[in-house]
């Protein structure tokens, strides 16, 4: 009997291999996503920590040198929230994309997969059609041979 062999293999391998590369970039932007959210809401949580801080100081002394100074602090760190922002938006459209290229190669996969499956069981249809014939065959010999020598 021949061994089965998936012509399309070395294709079905490449589809894995992509499909597992692509698993692997998503899950890097997911990581950059999650540590830009972080950093955003750190820088936030500090802003509000300082915004209190310097009113409670303000009650004590009103200069006007640190009023300024605190109100370019906070456009600093707004300016940098806002490029944070659009950071992990460009991270987020990166993660679409991705996702949608896994997508695809997903269902790419998919398809040489059910390909693969049907093939096989074709291939143990036919070698159960053979090993039948075999049967047969020795059978009828058998039945022939025991015939002949009566």
């Amino acid at each position: 009997m021949k061994k089965y062999k998936f012509g399309l293999q070395s294709l079905l391998n490449l589809k894995e291999q992509t499909e597992d590369l692509l698993k692997s970039r998503l899950s890097m932007e997911r990581e950059k996503a999650r540590e830009i959210s972080h950093k955003i809401t750190a820088l936030e949580s500090k802003k509000f920590s300082d915004i209190n801080k310097f009113e409670k100081n303000l009650l004590q002394t009103s200069n006007f040198n640190n009023i300024t100074s605190f109100y370019e602090y906070l456009n600093s760190v707004n300016k940098h929230i806002k490029a944070y922002e659009k950071s992990l938006q460009r991270v987020e459209f990166n993660i679409l994309k991705i996702a949608n290229e896994l997508q695809q190669a997903s269902k790419e996969k998919k398809v040489l997969d059910r390909l693969r499956e049907k093939e096989f069981e074709d291939y143990k249809y036919d070698m159960r059609l053979e090993e039948y014939k075999e049967v047969d065959q020795k059978n009828s010999y058998d039945y022939y041979s025991s015939n002949l020598n009566q």
